[in-house]
């Protein structure tokens, strides 16, 4: 069966309603990190789900990332990870080493 998320990106919807409301319906809530809003660490429908969409994460940012990645998604089935692409190529590196320090 295919999971629902959103992803909302406007401060007025992070509030309990919204969480409830998602979590009824077993749809999934996308913890995201952009420039302009800090992440809501929640998650709905049983199904972990990240979008980190900075412009630039360094290696500590992941670093970070992953540990607290870790501590959210302990006992679920499966987790989703996003990380922005970038021009470099150096995300899809960082996403390559989280997904090793996560699965082992």
């Amino acid at each position: 069966m295919k999971k629902k998320v959103f992803e909302f990106r406007h401060d007025s919807w992070l509030n309990e309603s919204t969480y409830q409301l998602l979590e009824k319906h077993d749809v999934g809530f996308c913890i995201a990190e952009t420039e302009d809003m800090k992440p809501v660490l929640n998650v709905t429908g049983g199904l972990p789900y990240f979008r980190l969409r900075k412009d630039v994460y360094t290696a500590s940012d992941v670093e970070r990332w992953t540990e607290k990645i870790r501590e959210i998604v302990k006992g679920s089935k499966e987790a989703y990870v996003y990380l922005r692409h970038d021009e470099t190529g150096e995300n899809a590196l960082y996403a390559l080493g989280m997904r090793e320090k996560l699965s082992g």
